[in-house]
């Protein structure tokens, strides 16, 4: 994982299974790098150890997405979409 602060954001995209996946942690203002390095990684293993779980919620994190997180303007994710890992 190589994280990059962009638009208030680290943002990676790794791949996984031959498919990219983008990975975004937010809460962290730039100058952190270190600190959403260790965090990310800490992130990123919990969902490859608890896959099936992520995947079996991807409906709900979609519509959580959608309702609470969902920029004006950016487009509607959907369990297909965020269950690519």
């Amino acid at each position: 994982m190589n994280l990059k602060y962009v638009k208030g954001s680290y943002m990676d995209e790794i791949m996984y299974e031959g498919r990219p996946v983008l990975f975004t942690l937010d809460g962290l203002e730039e100058g952190h790098e270190e600190e959403a390095q260790q965090y990310g990684e800490k992130v990123w293993n919990w969902v490859l150890a608890h896959r099936s779980r992520v995947i079996a919620h991807a409906p709900l994190i979609a519509n959580f997405k959608n309702k609470k997180w969902r920029s004006d303007g950016e487009p509607e994710v959907t369990a297909r979409k965020s269950a690519v890992i």
